[in-house]
C-alpha cells in the first residue's frame, strides 16, 4: 500500500492531537435535517456511495519508521447508526456529546456519521 507525506496543515492538525490526546479540541460537529420523510437505507447507500468514490473520505494516518504518512483506505461498506430523537434539542445533546468524544487519527476514520430520526420520519 502506497503511503504519502502529510500536508503542513495536516501535521499541525495531528501534532495539536497527538499531544492534546485526552482532550476533543479540534473535533468538529455539524448536522442538517431534511424537512420531509427521509428513506434511510438509501441515505446510507448515497453516503457508502460518497465514501466509496471519494479518496480524501477513506484517507487514514499511521506511523512508520519514516515519520507520519497518510495512505488510502480500501472501501468497505460501513453501517450508520440511527438514533431517534423527539426535538431539536435532543440532537444538540447529541452533539455535544459526539464534538467532546475522543479518538485517535491514527489508522481510524476521521469522520463519524449517525442519522437522527424524528418521529414523523424526517432527519
Amino acid at each position: 500500500m502506497k503511503k504519502y507525506n502529510l500536508a503542513a496543515s495536516q501535521k499541525l492538525l495531528l501534532y495539536f492531537q497527538l499531544l492534546n490526546r485526552k482532550t476533543s479540541y479540534g473535533n468538529i460537529c455539524g448536522s442538517l435535517t431534511i424537512q420531509e420523510k427521509v428513506d434511510f437505507e438509501k441515505l446510507k447507500k448515497a453516503i457508502n456511495l460518497i465514501v466509496e468514490k471519494n479518496d480524501s473520505m477513506r484517507t487514514r494516518l499511521c506511523f512508520t519508521v519514516f515519520g507520519f504518512k497518510q495512505y488510502f483506505e480500501d472501501f468497505k461498506e460501513f453501517d450508520i447508526e440511527i438514533i431517534n430523537v423527539k426535538t431539536d434539542d435532543d440532537v444538540k445533546k447529541i452533539e455535544d456529546i459526539i464534538s467532546h468524544e475522543v479518538f485517535s487519527m491514527l489508522n481510524s476514520p476521521l469522520f463519524k456519521v449517525i442519522f437522527f430520526k424524528y418521529p414523523d420520519g424526517t432527519g
